[in-house]
């Protein structure tokens, strides 16, 4: 689809860690959780949401993700929660929580 643009630059998970768009987030449970991938979220989702409604976020996308991957598919969840929606999203590098307006 876009083969044919040139990309004039790149904003690495890192650097978005670095500057503080990104958090790592549920670190101690990537082993577990990903095989060792991070989890991640945007500054604004750990800002408002308590760790353990991460967890239950989690919970939520887990089985859907294990079906998606067995299907082949990228893992992207919306998840409620308190009347929004939580994007989770899984791609070759990282999963992240983001509000739809962060994607």
């Amino acid at each position: 689809m876009f083969d044919d643009i040139e990309v004039i630059s790149i904003y690495s998970v890192q650097e978005a860690i670095d500057d503080g768009v990104l958090v790592e987030i549920l670190k101690s449970d990537w082993h577990w959780l990903t095989n060792s991938k991070p989890v991640l979220a945007t500054a604004t989702v750990v800002t408002d949401i308590p760790e353990a409604d991460l967890k239950q976020l989690w919970n939520y996308f887990a089985p859907m993700r294990n079906k998606l991957i067995k299907e082949g598919e990228q893992p992207y969840v919306r998840a409620p929660y308190k009347g929004d929606i939580i994007l989770i999203v899984e791609d070759g590098e990282v999963v992240t929580f983001m509000y739809p307006s962060e994607y």
